[in-house]
């Protein structure tokens, strides 16, 4: 049973995404002639014994000088991986970064991607460990962990389970949803590095946030 399913434009193709822990490229269909079915042209599947891919639950994309990403978040493996489709017949594993205790990636459920100056970021939903993760993608053979914020008396990240990422004026925010917490929780992103919980909005007599 598929999940969801997300696009990015790759000359004539896209991307598609299945929660039967596969990740794949098919052609696209054209507004002024659609196709009745999608073509699939390639995939990459999770290999015996393999927990990298196991569970995806979410995709990001973005891109880095001539080449087109795709940031694969997976529960199962408390792994984010990343997916060179720059060429989509061909999409590749080129790195991953793994809930080890540098990364707070346990029960990985979500992504949004944005870019900072001149880097390329990543803001993970991690279920499991009650926290938000920010990676440096600027180099993605080599993403990196920069920041985690986690749940405590002042934040409302319990189970967190959704994240997205926005700017208002020269500042960049992040606002993840906690279902635990029944709350909403606004983050600053501004310095990816340090991030600043700013606000939480929870459930109460005023507000529907339950859940």
């Amino acid at each position: 049973m598929a999940l969801a399913v997300t696009a990015l434009a790759v000359g004539v193709a896209g991307l598609h995404w299945s929660g039967d822990l596969w990740v794949g490229a098919a052609e696209a269909t054209s507004a002024r002639a659609p196709q009745p079915v999608p073509e699939v042209i390639s995939n990459i599947t999770a290999g015996e014994g393999d927990t990298g891919l196991s569970g995806v639950r979410d995709l990001g994309t973005f891109a880095v000088d001539a080449g087109l990403y795709v940031v694969a978040v997976a529960s199962g493996g408390d792994a984010v991986l990343i997916i060179n489709v720059t060429d989509p017949y061909h999409p590749q594993v080129i790195s991953s970064v793994v809930d080890d205790g540098a990364a707070a990636l346990g029960g990985a459920s979500a992504v949004d991607i944005i870019r900072i100056g001149n880097g390329s970021y990543a803001v993970v939903a991690s279920a499991s460990d009650d926290s938000l993760q920010v990676i440096n993608l600027t180099r993605p053979d080599d993403p990196v962990p920069l920041a985690t914020i986690t749940d405590n008396q002042t934040t409302a990240l319990d189970g967190v389970v959704a994240v997205d990422t926005f700017q208002v004026g020269s500042g960049v925010y992040a606002a993840a949803v906690s279902p635990n917490d029944n709350g909403l929780q606004v983050i600053n992103l501004t310095r990816p590095g340090d991030p600043v919980p700013l606000a939480t909005i929870t459930d109460n007599q005023t507000t529907a946030l339950d859940g």
